[in-house]
């Protein structure tokens, strides 16, 4: 193999790393939110408030409250992400199209849609 052709494929590699709808930390101060259009969100862990996942019509998801904002997710297997949402690992979420699921391990989680929306305060 030539070095031009390891180095594409060591660049493909990278790439499909990068692509990752989910990473995490031994401990994370705060969630960070990407949407695939290029918006992002810093939620820190101390205003998280708590999380619900559901499953219907086949398609996880997850409610995160945090005190000024709700954060749901929708994707598959995204139960693997509990145990690291209650430990304050989850460091990122990532929103992919579903044309990248072919990158991703049949295992992984995929986020197919992420929202965002601030949650009025309820004392004003």
């Amino acid at each position: 193999m030539s070095s031009l052709q390891q180095s594409l494929a060591q660049r493909r590699t990278t790439d499909a790393l990068n692509l990752s709808c989910a990473s995490t930390l031994t401990h994370s101060s705060s969630l960070v939110i990407h949407l695939w259009k290029g918006e992002s969100w810093v939620l820190p862990w101390s205003h998280f408030t708590g999380a619900r996942l559901s499953t219907e019509d086949g398609a996880d998801r997850i409610e995160l409250s945090f005190t000024s904002m709700r954060v749901t997710v929708t994707g598959e297997r995204l139960s693997t992400l509990l145990d690291d949402i209650a430990h304050f690992r989850l460091e990122s979420l990532r929103a992919l199209p579903s044309e990248y699921r072919s990158v991703e391990d049949d295992r992984a989680v995929h986020v197919a849609a992420i929202e965002v929306e601030s949650v009025s305060d309820p004392q004003n």
